[in-house]
């Protein structure tokens, strides 16, 4: 639905795509409790889904682009009473790499902030619509239209995540990666073919 981890709680900020950010965790949402998600966000502290490095950059100037300029970090970030390292990933998408945009927030924070950090979620965007289950962990996650938020501890990193996907980029990621994966097997397959007849 990026692996680097920033806020030690987990929630995932899915935008129409997770996740998985460097992370990529955000999986299905549970089919059999999902809701309507009336509190749906449209972008991140006034950034909407799927803006650009330097939009971000705009609005939250105390961040910084990392060297392999696909991440936008911050390692103090205030959330209410949790202090989190914030990380922001993007995508290249399309022939000029010019789609795509702010895919996935993580936030990383302390396992014993994890229920002050529930506690602000549930108060900005109301509650949970599912969840999931990961290594034995129960991650929160609400889900609409544009964007999947997850929340819970990854007890095997000994932190707390919360992360925001967004599903539009993440869907054209997905779909062109999956389309040069077919291009790449259509090739080998015939140089495999042509080896084959000259064998």
């Amino acid at each position: 639905m990026l692996r680097e981890s920033a806020i030690a709680i987990s929630c995932c900020l899915v935008l129409a795509g997770a996740l998985s950010a460097d992370r990529g965790r955000g999986g299905p949402i549970n089919a059999a409790a999902h809701k309507p998600w009336p509190q749906e966000p449209a972008g991140f502290r006034g950034v909407p889904w799927a803006s650009s490095i330097a939009d971000v950059r705009k609005a939250i100037p105390e961040g910084y682009v990392h060297s392999t300029g696909i991440r936008f970090q911050v390692d103090r970030f205030e959330v209410g009473t949790v202090t989190t390292r914030l990380y922001i990933y993007f995508k290249t998408v399309g022939a000029n790499m010019t789609g795509g945009g702010l895919w996935n927030i993580d936030m990383e924070f302390p396992l014993s902030d994890m229920s002050n950090m529930n506690e602000i979620l549930v108060a900005k965007y109301g509650p949970p619509t599912g969840y999931r289950t990961e290594d034995g962990d129960r991650l929160m996650q609400w889900q609409g239209k544009q964007v999947r938020i997850e929340l819970g501890p990854y007890s095997v990193e000994h932190k707390g995540h919360a992360t925001f996907t967004a599903l539009a980029v993440d869907a054209q990621w997905n779909k062109e990666a999956a389309e040069n994966r077919a291009r790449g097997k259509t090739k080998q397959t015939k140089k495999n073919r042509k080896a084959a007849e000259a064998f």
